[in-house]
């Protein structure tokens, strides 16, 4: 009998909604979630540290807490269109993490989202975001480029720890916070 490919999750057939915990700790390198899988719950693969690629079904629309968190080999993911919730710590501490399009139904990045990711340097938001949360951002040590939509709130440490961004900030307008560049530039109150 030949051993099941390391992309085979049989709890995915005709699912809807996987349930957490299921692949936690997995040592998978790639990761195929099937079409018709719409949530992924908190926790599902969290702490798959082999994890190299996340393959998502265009049917997915939330990622639930922790959902890939510490996959620290995690290099790229496409995040479906139909996307519209990525819940508190989806992508924590995904260290090789470098580059992510949030799509558009998304209207919040919440706290701690991609907080640790210290590769993540490009970030594209789409311009119906209207808050990023606590933290959202922080420790993105190589964070160089994010287009920031007009928002209604950007929480004070969203970017905290982002050295590259300050950095670039700074050179710019001075020696203002990254948020309260955004403050100045957007009117973000």
């Amino acid at each position: 009998m030949n051993p099941a490919p390391q992309n085979a999750f049989p709890d995915f057939i005709d699912a809807v909604a996987v349930g957490g915990n299921s692949y936690d700790r997995a040592t998978v390198t790639e990761i195929l979630v099937p079409e018709g899988v719409t949530h992924l719950e908190e926790y599902h693969f969290r702490d798959c540290v082999e994890c190299i690629s996340i393959s998502l079904p265009t049917t997915l629309k939330t990622l639930g807490r922790f959902a890939f968190c510490n996959c620290q080999k995690l290099r790229s993911i496409n995040l479906p269109s139909a996307l519209t919730s990525i819940q508190s710590n989806a992508f924590f501490n995904c260290l090789s993490l470098a580059s992510i399009d949030i799509p558009p139904l998304v209207t919040e990045i919440e706290s701690w989202t991609f907080n640790s990711c210290k590769n993540l340097s490009v970030v594209s938001l789409p311009l119906t975001l209207t808050n990023i949360d606590a933290f959202a951002f922080a420790g993105a040590e190589k964070l160089f480029f994010i287009n920031i939509p007009l928002l209604s709130k950007v929480h004070p440490s969203a970017f905290s720890g982002c050295s590259t961004l300050e950095s670039l900030v700074e050179s710019v307008v001075g020696s203002q916070s990254v948020v309260d560049f955004l403050r100045v530039e957007w009117d973000c109150d």
